[in-house]
């Protein structure tokens, strides 16, 4: 039996539980960098080029990592039980996503619960054991359409989608995961709007303003390393919105919060949503919770 986890944490946990089998913590923060839609063995080099240059970890290390993930699960499949554990947060929901893209009719089951697996003790996770499900072909091929939609390089299917109940919690992350476009408001993705907040309402240093953020999400997904990077960023040129050593904002910070100027304008966008490179075309729209056309915001 092949246990499929979200990472080490909820991995190590479920390995003291005495459910049998092993366990494979699918490592990979698919809601940073490029994810374009290509084929396994592609994409690892890809998502290693990334990972290496944010310095998470050496290229050819993760570049193996990834393969080894890849080939455990390939292995697994329609050789022996599956069984994918995995939360509600827009995190995990993009793994459980890619791994369920990966299924083509093997019996797999699942345990995709609203809790963190990693904060559980091993006997909790045990009693979660009885509720597993065999996952749907309707859960396949919402998983399917929602992967193609989330590498594709245009977000307009992203932004058309409306995943049904054979997966309740993917809506709302995939919800999140457009929240992260520059809103048509102020060019910030909403945990940039949120960081800036946290250090306007008196955070100065890095990892008080990561807890300010967090409890602004109804299912926190990004880690410290994440918002970290996130924050140095925000600290980069053109246009700085914020100072370090203390944290503080900018006058253009400060602008971009009050809704008195763009940050995109400002600064431009040089980011990936999945298979989308940002550059600044399409906004979100809070009020009316879609994605629309802009047309490339200037920059500078």
């Amino acid at each position: 039996m092949l246990h499929v986890t979200n990472g080490d944490s909820a991995a190590g946990t479920l390995a003291e539980a005495g459910l049998g089998g092993s366990v494979l913590p699918w490592r990979d923060a698919l809601q940073e960098g490029p994810v374009p839609a290509l084929a396994p063995a592609e994409l690892r080099g890809v998502r290693a080029e990334f990972i290496a240059a944010r310095g998470w970890a050496p290229r050819d290390a993760a570049e193996a990592d990834l393969r080894a993930r890849d080939e455990a699960l390939a292995s697994a499949l329609g050789c022996e039980p599956v069984v994918l554990w995995f939360e509600h947060d827009l995190y995990d929901q993009l793994q459980l996503i890619q791994v369920l893209a990966r299924v083509a009719g093997e019996p797999v089951e699942a345990v995709v619960v609203d809790r963190f697996l990693g904060e559980l003790r091993a006997g909790e996770l045990a009693a979660l054991w009885p509720a597993r499900r065999a996952v749907t072909a309707a859960a396949l091929e919402t998983a399917r359409d929602a992967w193609a939609a989330f590498t594709a390089p245009d977000p307009a299917a992203l932004a058309s989608l409306e995943p049904d109940g054979a997966l309740p919690f993917l809506g709302p992350a995939l919800t999140r995961l457009c929240q992260e476009y520059p809103a048509a408001t102020d060019g910030l993705a909403r945990s940039e709007r949120q960081a800036l907040a946290a250090i306007a309402a008196g955070a100065r240093e890095p990892l008080a303003a990561f807890f300010a953020a967090q409890r602004a999400e109804a299912a926190p997904y990004a880690g410290d390393t994440q918002f970290f990077g996130l924050l140095a960023a925000l600290a980069a040129e053109p246009e700085p919105l914020i100072d370090h050593d203390p944290l503080r904002l900018t006058a253009a910070g400060e602008a971009v919060l009050a809704g008195r100027a763009d940050a995109v304008r400002l600064r431009g966008v040089d980011r990936w949503i999945g298979g989308v490179h940002l550059d600044g075309a399409w906004r979100w729209h809070p009020g009316r919770n879609e994605l629309r056309r802009a047309g490339p915001a200037p920059t500078g």
